[in-house]
């Protein structure tokens, strides 16, 4: 019996990898935290932090054979290149307002942290090695990568925290705000990982020694598979980005009488014209994944001779409900009451993904209430 229990205690040992600990707390975590809740956007993401999982092991298991596909140059450069776009994408998206909001920043860490991976295992982490595991030229490269990547983090990072905070007040306000969201995430990324995507960009392919073909085949299969899922990994988000345009809007409203909470139909002015009050919920639905919702929460009252505005149709109110990897920009925020007392409230806005800021989708929740209280338009 004494002479079992090393073995029992190594068989133990080997299960409870650092690798597999943390897989199974994300696991629980994109479980009870994203999946359960049971909205469809839920479901998109839990799924989605699931393919990032499973595409984080397989790259992380796929054997560094000489010659293999994250050894070429052309290979490591997009990985590259993958990453400076997560970093401006997390710059560009704005601080959640909640807890709740900060879905698409927790997305883009996750790409972060994947396409970390597969820049190690391309770099063969030279970049961080130490000092009794290179040879002279491999040294010389790990500097000369170094002495780059503190030029460029002192150009681009120092650089531009200079200019947004000198310039003007929007400008430190947009610098605020960016480091007050997914920026500090891409200073961090860009302070400790610039020096490895120097070196992938700079150095030439590795060259193909010869190696036994049964452990190329393996490896080749394996990289094969970690291609795919990198793949799919990046393509899910720039997909559903352009579900953002295409994708038709889901729109929901109803009106309340402010004193009994039930939904029903706009209630006339009397003929004696006394007030009346009439509350309004809109709700759009901008995209499935990437995603944008934008409210309404108003009231409204009528005499029989003028409909006016008692809260909910101001400029302080055009504000998005809720993003993940979208931004919301309004374009228009007005109310206006015509000459025969019909009250008109505009809130138009542009809605484009933080992965594609280049396409954007308008969209207006509009209300008109003439002055005997009858709805003509909403939302």
């Amino acid at each position: 019996m004494l002479a079992s229990r090393p073995i029992r205690r190594h068989k133990v040992r080997s299960l409870l990898t650092p690798t597999r600990i943390t897989a199974a707390i994300l696991f629980v975590l994109i479980c009870f935290g994203v999946v359960l809740p049971g909205s469809t956007t839920g479901w998109l993401i839990g799924a989605y932090f699931t393919l990032v999982l499973v595409t984080a092991l397989v790259v992380r298991g796929v054997r560094q054979e000489p010659g293999n596909w994250l050894g070429r140059r052309a290979v490591r450069r997009c990985v590259v290149v993958l990453l400076a776009a997560i970093c401006v994408a997390l710059v560009a998206t704005p601080a959640p307002s909640s807890p709740s909001d900060s879905s698409g920043i927790f997305i883009l860490f996750l790409l972060l942290i994947v396409f970390n991976i597969a820049l190690g295992r391309a770099t063969q982490r030279l970049a961080t090695a130490p000092d009794a595991y290179v040879d002279e030229r491999q040294e010389a490269q790990r500097n000369r990568a170094h002495l780059i990547s503190y030029v460029i983090l002192a150009l681009v990072v120092g650089g531009t925290a200079l200019v947004a905070d000198t310039a003007s007040a929007q400008t430190r306000s947009w610098l605020e705000a960016s480091l007050g969201g997914g920026g500090w995430i891409a200073f961090l990324e860009l302070l400790f990982v610039l020096p490895a995507m120097v070196m992938a960009f700079l150095e030439p392919g590795a060259v193909a020694d010869e190696v036994d073909a049964a452990r190329l085949r393996g490896a080749g299969r394996r990289g094969r598979l970690a291609g795919v899922l990198l793949a799919l990994t990046l393509a899910v988000p720039v997909v559903l980005s352009l579900g953002v345009l295409v994708i038709p809007l889901r729109t929901s409203s109803y009106t309340t009488n402010p004193n009994s909470d039930t939904p029903g139909p706009p209630i006339p002015a009397s003929a004696g014209g006394s007030m009346s009050c009439r509350e309004f919920y809109a709700q759009i639905s901008v995209g499935a994944g990437v995603t944008a919702v934008i409210n309404l929460h108003a009231e409204a009252c009528w005499d029989g001779t003028k409909a006016s505005e008692t809260y909910g149709m101001n400029a302080s109110d055009c504000l998005p409900g809720g993003t993940v990897l979208a931004v919301v920009t309004p374009t228009q925020c007005q109310r206006t009451t015509s000459a025969d007392g019909t009250l008109s409230f505009a809130y138009r806005s542009q809605v484009s993904s933080v992965l594609l800021p280049f396409l954007n989708r308008d969209v207006t929740l509009r209300l008109v209430m003439d002055r005997n209280g009858r709805v003509e338009q909403f939302p």
